[in-house]
């Protein structure tokens, strides 16, 4: 199973992201645009530590970021938000 988080790197997404990792054998995809005003000027995405979780920096309003991420998932957490 594979599941998609778009807003995974912030609070609330890393924290979901690491409840999911602690219950299931699920890949995660976390799709975040780690706008600075958001995230901090210097971003970077979170290291789970963990070989099943993949990171795509893009935002959920450009349907060429979020399609091909949607084609291949069986859940969607949409936590993105602004």
């Amino acid at each position: 199973m594979q599941i998609l988080i778009t807003g995974g790197m912030g609070f609330i997404g890393k924290a979901v992201t690491a409840k999911i990792l602690e219950a299931e054998s699920a890949s995660i995809v976390i799709l975040d645009n780690l706008l600075p005003k958001i995230h901090g000027p210097f971003a970077l995405p979170h290291d789970f530590g963990d070989p099943r979780v993949h990171f795509f920096r893009g935002d959920v309003s450009r349907r060429e970021d979020v399609e091909p991420l949607l084609l291949s998932a069986d859940i969607v957490l949409h936590l993105a938000a602004e």
